[in-house]
């Protein structure tokens, strides 16, 4: 494609699943704007409503737009409280999780730390929260399901397999979370370059493929005495997002994922 009309995919991830009106009221708005008129070569390809965590995966597709985004909405939410990560940290390019770490988003309650402002917007509130905005290369999740309820269990195994441990798996971040009554390693499996040679030999075009990430855990977890259940994936591959975004374009569809009338996972 050429550089003017090069897309980026972005996954919207909210805090609504329960709600299918919530969810149906952001995927209108990430293609339509509020006088009714569609955003030219822009499509949601597909929902991943997650109804134990009440979470909503949207994947939308546009074109790669300006790293201004964060500040015109909070021009538009006098409310809307965000920090930036990645390639929209500038000049630092901190990672999602040294952020959250920062911000103190895995204490259980609203991040608030002494002295840490937002990149954007007023001091979050209870109300209206914090919202993370970053650009980062294509990341793939996978969850992999492990028959117990043992944290500690989950939490050496999902260790092991994390990139930043010796001996772990290439471009995976993990984390252990509690999943109706048994634990699950959720991952992020981050994308090839796209100039790799390699990456033409491995069909989702990541450091490390769901196959081997849950041969690994299984692996792991059997010298824990526990047995895996399965693996999910959460959403499309980088590969099925470029073709699915093609088309959708090309048809000139901005609900895509309503025809496809299935939800990754």
């Amino acid at each position: 494609m050429a550089k003017e009309s090069r897309l980026a995919a972005s996954l919207c991830i909210i805090s609504a699943a329960r709600d299918p009106a919530v969810v149906e009221r952001v995927t209108r708005a990430a293609v339509i704007s509020r006088d009714g008129k569609n955003f030219p070569q822009t499509s949601v390809l597909n929902v991943f409503a997650d109804h134990d965590y009440n979470r909503s995966v949207i994947t939308i597709v546009g074109p790669l737009s300006k790293l201004a985004i964060a500040r015109q909405l909070a021009d538009h939410f006098h409310h809307f409280s965000a920090f930036l990560f990645g390639a929209a940290d500038r000049p630092q390019r901190r990672s999602l999780l040294q952020r959250r770490r920062e911000f103190g988003w895995f204490t259980g309650g609203l991040p608030s730390p002494a002295g840490m402002l937002p990149d954007v917007g007023p001091l979050p509130n209870s109300h209206h929260g914090l919202t993370a905005i970053g650009a980062s290369p294509y990341v793939l999740n996978c969850n992999v399901t492990i028959d117990t309820a043992e944290m500690q269990v989950g939490q050496r195994i999902a260790a092991s397999v994390r990139a930043s441990s010796i001996g772990g798996l290439p471009g995976v971040q993990s984390m252990a979370l509690p999943n109706k009554g048994r634990i699950e390693i959720a991952c992020n499996l981050l994308s090839l370059p796209e100039d790799c040679g390699s990456a033409k030999e491995v069909p989702e075009d990541v450091s490390t493929s769901p196959a081997c990430l849950e041969a690994r855990v299984r692996e792991l977890a059997l010298s824990e005495g526990v047995s895996v259940i399965g693996c999910a994936l959460v959403g499309l591959t980088r590969r099925q997002c470029r073709a699915l975004a093609v088309k959708a374009i090309a048809e000139g569809i901005p609900d895509y994922w309503k025809l496809r009338q299935v939800t990754m996972m």
